[in-house]
């Protein structure tokens, strides 16, 4: 999506811009969270096959390996330059 130019509208002078470092924008409190879904399985053990969101246990936000990692698990209010681009300040 970053490099893709999604959304660059919000970009600093329309330009591309990381969706993992600014996430929203100026003040804004979202953030990315990892969350996983597991397919259930049959009684012969294969996994159920059709649509994808269906047929799924819960999702899995507590699992080893799946703790928040790095800046895209932080909200831009929450970042030294608050969610402000370095040439806005």
């Amino acid at each position: 999506m970053s490099a893709k130019g999604v959304n660059k509208e919000f970009g600093h002078k329309g330009r591309n811009y990381s969706i993992w470092d600014w996430k929203g924008g100026v003040y804004c409190h979202h953030l990315w969270e990892r969350v996983i879904f597991k397919k259930k399985t049959q009684d012969n053990g294969k996994p159920f096959i059709g649509n994808p969101l269906q047929n799924i246990e819960k999702e899995v936000k507590k699992a080893k390996g799946v703790e928040k990692t790095g800046k895209e698990a932080i909200a831009p209010i929450d970042t030294d330059h608050k969610g402000v681009h370095p040439n806005n300040r």
